[in-house]
């Protein structure tokens, strides 16, 4: 499944696969399948390699399977579809199967993809007998179609024949009028060269044999010319000799249509045996063991999809090569499960904090409050009922009365952050392996915070230099720039200054305010007081305020003190603690 650039292979010939086809899937389904297809080299790949026969129809089957809702699969097949048709009948009907086009039901990116990975796991399974007996079977269906479509070609020039045999003999010999009128010429009346002009016999001008003239009473030519004896009996005997030749060709049909089913019988065994229940039996393991892992495969691209905040509408928007070569790159990047299962934690992080960002995150704020509770009462009554006296009569009066102040809370709203969220992230060689990651998977969560909550987005990877700067309009986070952002690494040194300079040049040129910027890093690294000086005076004047988030331990954080208005540690390398570290303290 690659991305680059193809030749798009020829359309199938439906009319050739249709007959093919297994399942109940209509000519709408095989015509969309097809454009699919056609955007999709692996799947081209596919029938050129394939070990069963009629791979097309296959492929087609098996994605209109993973597609539809109810797929139907045919009772009546020809021999060489009987395999196939078994094999996925028993397949459709498993939980493996069921749980796999739940992922793919009515999605046709999905199950294209489900076909890809479905496909290659059966063919992977397939026995290399089982194979090899599906050819000879396959070739004697070949040459069993072609003897019927010789023979049903005989019956039908032996049917038109015959056809036109009766025309001419039905049709009512000509009468002496019409007939001269059949010799005259252009209407003028006069005999022409051939007529036969006093010959006895014959009627005037007609030159034509008559009815009783030793021809069958009534047999004639299209053309109205009576046939002679000795004319009919020879098209009655070319009739029947098409009509053996019928008889021969679709005998021929007979025997090669019997061997492909005794082929086929000899593999699968006959409907209702022993043998073909256990053949049946078999195919239901290998399709479910396909199905497993194809399910697997697929689940785990699902899950990529999902984590990496990837919408379905924009991959099936996408060309299809596109689209699965991003998703083959997600799957191959350099610890892909355990950074998909962080990532998938961190934008459920992410989806939580933006909620709460948008229903105005509570805090609790003192209150004053009267009553009786001497357990909730301010430090001034109790002081009071110590000293005694004025004091403690007065203190005692209020309590009677249920005026005793007291302590109390009161649950507030924060205000809505509304600024966009602008992430540094250092990319330098010391952040290699479990840092990477975590630095990675806290960038993309914050991309998915901005988008929840429709804020802009902006992106910087740095060592010694800015390596990429990308500002995104609020949830205009593509697939394709999650994947450079993740696929963004250099490995040089560290410079402080670069990024900063950068997230500065970024807000200002998009005319940004209030911006919250993530600063990630495993390192110190100085910075001068006159750049020190320019970025705090620009960070009131812009209202931005800066996390930092230090991804070792032992490292120092000296210099990340001197801009930022917060200062984390993150070392343990869970969503939790991005949570608590990051994602709680974004305006």
């Amino acid at each position: 499944m690659s991305d680059h650039k193809f030749k798009r292979p020829a359309p199938l010939d439906r009319k050739k696969v249709a007959p093919q086809l297994v399942t109940s899937a209509d000519a709408f389904s095989l015509m969309q399948y097809d454009e699919r297809r056609r955007d999709t080299p692996a799947l081209g790949e596919l029938e050129a390699n394939g070990r069963l026969p009629g791979m097309p129809a296959v492929l087609a089957d098996l994605a209109f399977s993973l597609w539809a809702h109810e797929p139907g699969v045919k009772d009546e097949v020809p021999a060489d579809r009987r395999y196939w048709r078994d094999l996925l009948g028993q397949t459709v009907d498993s939980s493996a199967f069921k749980s796999l086009s739940a992922q793919t039901r009515a999605d046709w990116f999905m199950s294209t993809l489900g076909t890809i990975e479905a496909s290659r796991e059966i063919l992977e399974l397939v026995p290399d007998e089982d194979a090899q007996e599906l050819e000879n079977i396959a070739q004697a269906q070949a040459q069993a179609d072609e003897l019927e479509q010789a023979a049903q070609q005989a019956q039908a020039q032996a049917e038109a024949f015959e056809a036109m045999l009766a025309q001419m003999t039905q049709q009512p010999a000509p009468t002496e009028a019409s007939g001269a009128q059949a010799g005259q010429g252009s209407g003028s009346g006069q005999p022409q060269p051939g007529q036969g002009q006093g010959q006895p016999g014959q009627g005037q001008g007609s030159g034509l044999p008559q009815p009783g003239a030793g021809t069958p009473s009534g047999a004639s030519s299209a053309g109205g010319m009576p046939l002679t004896a000795d004319q009919a009996q020879r098209l009655a005997d070319e009739l029947a000799k098409q009509k053996v030749t019928v008889g021969e060709a679709r005998e021929l049909a007979d025997l090669a249509k019997a061997e492909a089913n005794a082929k086929a019988d000899a593999l699968m065994g006959q409907p209702g045996s022993a043998q073909a229940e256990a053949k049946l039996t078999e195919l239901r393991r290998l399709g479910m063991g396909a199905m497993l892992k194809a399910q697997e495969k697929v689940g785990d691209i699902a899950d990529t999809i999902r984590a990496w905040g990837l919408e379905p509408g924009e991959l099936n928007r996408m060309p299809v090569p596109e689209a699965l070569g991003l998703l083959e790159r997600m799957r191959r990047n350099s610890g892909f499960k355990e950074f998909t299962k962080l990532l998938g934690r961190l934008r459920a992080v992410a989806k939580k904090a933006a909620k709460s960002k948008d229903k105005g995150e509570q805090r609790q704020v003192p209150r004053r409050e009267t009553g009786r509770d001497i357990s909730r009462a301010l430090p001034s009554e109790l002081t009071a009922y110590a000293i005694g006296g004025a004091l403690r009569a007065q203190m005692l009066q209020r309590w009677s009365r249920g005026e005793l102040k007291l302590r109390a809370t009161e649950t507030q709203n924060k205000p809505k952050g509304k600024g966009p969220v602008v992430v540094c992230r250092d990319s330098s060689g010391s952040m290699a392996g479990e840092r990477q990651r975590w630095a990675t998977g806290t960038h993309l969560a914050l991309a998915s915070y901005a988008k929840v909550q429709n804020r802009a987005f902006g992106s910087i990877i740095f060592d010694t230099r800015v390596a990429h700067s990308k500002v995104f309009k609020a949830g205009a986070v593509g697939a394709r720039d999650l994947l450079e952002i993740v696929e963004t690494h250099t490995g040089g040194g560290t410079n402080f200054e670069a990024p900063l300079r950068g997230a500065m040049k970024m807000i200002d040129d998009q005319g940004l305010s209030k911006a919250d910027i993530v600063f990630i890093t495993d390192g110190e690294c100085a910075v001068s007081e006159v750049f020190l000086r320019e970025f705090l005076a620009w960070k009131r004047i812009k209202e931005v305020s800066v996390i930092a988030v230090i991804v070792d331990d032992h490292a120092g954080d000296a210099t990340v003190r001197q801009f930022a208005d917060r200062v984390e540690r993150a070392s343990s390398f869970t969503a939790d603690e991005a949570e608590s570290k990051v994602f709680a303290h974004l305006s």
